[in-house]
């Protein structure tokens, strides 16, 4: 079994639950539910506005440092690597480029692929069940 079959199992055998950033508001609300069905009861309402206040924390945390991170990219020859949202919205980077960073991510986009199907189905599931808390949305928009 290769590298990335293994990896792919073990994320659907070993993890109880894949959160998404992209889909954080969903991601909080299926968190918050499945403590509850492991603490055998229902969902705390103060319990989940407290986390959701926690991931805004780090949600803003997360942007500062990424946006510092973006800010220290370089080309080999030395020269800054101008990779700000707009750019990457307006296809302003080469295509080249581009096609090496997906070949170069070739796993990790299988992987995130993988995990976001995992994550829709799950999701879907506690929807169908009737079982998923209800929370304040967004968490990310308020940022």
């Amino acid at each position: 079994m290769g590298l990335m079959q293994l990896a792919l199992d073990r994320l659907e055998r070993e993890i109880d639950a894949v959160l998404l950033h992209e889909h954080l508001d969903d991601s909080i609300r299926m968190a918050a539910t499945l403590a509850a069905k492991r603490a055998q009861g229902e969902y705390r309402k103060e319990l989940t506005e407290g986390f959701q206040a926690c991931v805004r924390k780090a949600v803003r945390s997360f942007k500062a440092l990424k946006q510092r991170g973006i800010s220290q990219l370089f080309w080999p020859d030395g020269t800054n690597l101008d990779f700000t949202e707009r750019k990457r919205h307006t296809n302003a980077l080469p295509r080249s480029v581009l096609q090496r960073i997906r070949a170069d991510n070739w796993m990790d986009t299988l992987l995130h692929e993988h995990a976001r199907r995992l994550f829709n189905e799950h999701l879907k599931r506690l929807e169908s069940e009737g079982v998923l808390a209800e929370l304040e949305r967004s968490t990310v928009a308020k940022i």
